[in-house]
């Protein structure tokens, strides 16, 4: 009965529907109305020209815009045509397609031909809409209920970020006092930890000292001593060695020093043939003594401990012996004799020269000492260096609240991030932030992740191609808003950039067209454009009265025909 009744009064409008006003949308029905009444009719983007309303649909352009023929193809391309399409929603098309024998589907009640040439087809069209349209409501009106919860939840959350922040940075000023504190502490405690460490090594130095008998010892084993124990590592080593340097009068000369006097000595040396004589036999004597003693000296205690030590005279022979070679030549029954004792002294020269060469290369060569000394000397040095307990709590008092501190303004960072994000007019949209969502494409998976980033993955992998970082959501009015066929009006975009780059291409990015749903779902995603991204995404949080607002406007038919009215 309801199609039936429909019919009948779309068939009486049009009976009763007057040429003149044929194509005329229902939002300027006024204007032709007046101009009607009044017998003339002022062109719409130009106001100056006037002409008689009986020149209205002549089918003749009088108008520049094209306003002066709505009913027919004579100002086309500038023209437009409104099929009222009673009962269902009404549709512009371009002029130049009325009375062009075909009937276009937009126009469903077959206004844009001469009656009878099209069958109106508005009754079940205006049916399937309205199932439509009653469908897409139930979604509107209960995305907007879901939405009120999400605004609720979404401020309560936001409001207990903002206490949280509150309490941290209460926090973090009490923080910052312990460690000012804690710090004073740790340099007392490490102070009194420096004073006891420093008479535990005078305590183990003088120990040390007493078992090496230092206080006994002459000054040429002192200077033994020190050749053989100098260069080693160790805070009481280092003040035993300062004791001997004291008590033999050793006098160490910088490295800049030595290089001087040798520089200097080389210079002041005496080449004349007199004085190098003089010097070869000097050497040779004190050769000869040597090797009548069979290169033995009496043994000390100390070096019963350490092993031999080469004396001073036997370095410096061993360092000349080639003056003695170049000017003394020994009779050969003389060099049968000591033969043994010069392939010692020449196993001693290469020994000696390989550790000069050592020291030239800058490597320090060390002797190796007596295993029982070896044990005395790191004895010595065992325990002295012991933190101090209260030091080392004070130490871990400070390391503690620096670490508590770190963490306050990290989460102090996080909770002020959050809250330059946009989670629209009542944060609607902040419950998203934290959560992913995807969707499976043939063998690829979209993760989307708000406020975050958004990447690709393959099979069941965890980490993939990454489409872009969180760059922000842009809101759009309802004038701009997106409408595509199948698609809801879409107010909202999320924007993801810099992503990973394409091979010989620009970096992977993805737009994402947010929309009314009940649920939070992703409906579809596809590459537009080489490495840009697309997907369409349905929230609760989307869904706005301004949906239900558009549908009215579209049934009250004022789409499409002219700006200006």
């Amino acid at each position: 009965m309801l199609l039936l009744a429909l019919a009948a009064a779309t068939a009486t409008r049009a009976a009763s529907s007057a040429v003149d006003t044929l194509g005329i949308p229902p939002a300027a029905a006024s204007v032709f109305g007046i101009a009607k009444q009044q017998g003339k009719f002022t062109c719409l983007t130009d106001k100056n020209k006037v002409i008689s309303f009986d020149k209205v649909n002549d089918n003749f352009c009088d108008c520049p815009d094209g306003s002066d023929e709505p009913g027919t193809s004579a100002c086309a391309p500038e023209g437009r045509f409104y099929c009222l399409n009673e009962g269902h929603k009404g549709a512009s098309i371009p002029s130049s397609k009325v009375n062009d024998g075909v009937c276009e589907f937009a126009c469903c009640d077959g206004s844009d031909e001469a009656p009878g040439v099209c069958p109106n087809r508005c009754v079940p069209l205006a049916a399937a809409r309205n199932e439509e349209r009653m469908a897409r409501r139930k979604v509107i009106e209960g995305g907007m209920a879901k939405k009120m919860e999400y605004i609720k939840n979404g401020e309560a959350k936001m409001e207990s970020r903002l206490k949280e922040l509150a309490s941290l940075q209460a926090k973090r000023i009490r923080v910052g006092t312990q460690i000012t504190e804690a710090r004073t502490q740790k340099e007392v405690e490490e102070a009194k930890e420096m004073v006891a460490r420093r008479e535990a090594v005078q305590e183990a130095a003088a120990k040390l000292s007493g078992e090496l008998g230092v206080d006994g010892m002459e000054k040429e084993k002192l200077v033994e001593v020190y050749r053989q124990l100098k260069g080693r590592t160790g805070e009481v080593l280092k003040v035993v060695l300062e004791e001997i340097k004291l008590k033999a009068e050793i006098k160490e000369e910088k490295e800049g020093e030595k290089e001087e006097e040798e520089e200097g000595e080389g210079k002041r040396e005496d080449t004349t043939e007199e004085s190098r004589q003089k010097e070869a036999a000097l050497m040779k004597e004190r050769l000869m003594n040597r090797r009548e003693k069979g290169g033995k000296k009496e043994d000390t205690f100390f070096k019963k401990q350490l092993g031999p030590v080469l004396a001073d005279d036997e370095e410096e022979v061993e360092h000349d012996e080639s003056i003695f070679d170049d000017h003394y030549a020994e009779d050969e029954d003389d060099e049968e004799d000591e033969e043994g004792e010069d392939e010692e002294d020449e196993e001693e020269e290469e020994e000696t020269s390989g550790k000069k060469g050592n020291k030239e290369k800058g490597e320090e060569v060390l002797e190796e000492l007596n295993p029982i000394l070896k044990d005395m000397l790191r004895e010595a040095e065992e325990g002295v260096n012991e933190p101090l307990p209260s030091a080392e709590a004070a130490r871990k008092a400070l390391t503690e609240a620096e670490k508590e501190e770190w963490e306050l303004n990290k989460r102090v960072k996080e909770i002020e991030s959050e809250g330059e994000e946009d989670y629209g007019g009542g944060f609607e949209f902040y419950l998203l932030r934290g959560k992913c969502f995807t969707k499976m494409v043939n063998k690829y998976k979209y993760e989307m992740c708000p406020y975050k980033e958004a990447q690709q993955l393959e099979g069941s992998a965890v980490s993939g191609t990454k489409l872009g970082k969180w760059e922000g959501m842009e809101r759009l009015n309802a004038s701009s808003s997106i409408k595509t066929a199948g698609r809801e009006d879409i107010l909202h975009k999320f924007i993801f950039r810099h992503g990973a780059k394409c091979w010989n291409g620009p970096e992977r990015s993805l737009t994402v067209l947010v929309g009314c749903g009940l649920e939070d779902e992703v409906v579809s995603v596809n590459e537009p454009s080489m490495c840009e991204y697309e997907m369409e995404f349905r929230t609760p949080a989307a869904c706005s009265s301004v949906l239900l607002d558009e549908e009215e406007e579209e049934e009250g038919g004022g789409e499409g025909w002219h700006a200006e009215l």
